[in-house]
């Protein structure tokens, strides 16, 4: 059995206040594909491996996109990552981190890890919509 890409966004984010202000730039933007949102890292992995809060998911089924926070609890991004990317099932799921951290190691690490793109979180609200525009028109399809 294979996994099938459906249409809608996994966004990782533990702050509030960012999964509104991603919630808006969507509406903004006249985005529509669905977002379901997890806090942690561990709820990450039990989104996409259906399992704990969403063994009712089917496992068959993957979002067209993930967007991770490099700053989660209890698995941070980078961990999340790397487990995901050693799974040979989500090899070929996009993974984009949209993190505050201007480090450019980060950047540097993130893509050696298998991130897909990475993207620092624009302080401005409309180079924020330019931004998650981005990435829903260059990976949900």
């Amino acid at each position: 059995m294979s996994l099938q890409k459906e249409l809608y966004v996994l966004l990782a984010e533990d702050n509030f206040a960012e999964v509104n202000l991603f919630q808006i730039a969507l509406r903004e933007a006249h985005l529509q594909a669905p977002l379901k949102i997890v806090n942690t890292g561990l709820e990450v992995l039990d989104f996409l491996n259906a399992r704990g809060a969403y063994s009712h998911r089917d496992p068959l089924h993957y979002p067209s996109l993930l967007i991770l926070d490099l700053n989660l609890p209890l698995l941070d991004g980078f961990e999340v990552l790397t487990m995901l990317r050693m799974d040979e099932r989500f090899k070929d799921l996009p993974i984009v981190i949209f993190t505050s951290s201007e480090r450019y190691k980060d950047s540097r690490e993130a893509k050696n890890r298998g991130a897909t793109e990475f993207f620092q979180k624009p302080i401005d609200f409309y180079d924020f919509v330019k931004s998650v525009t981005r990435m829903y028109e260059r990976w949900v399809k």
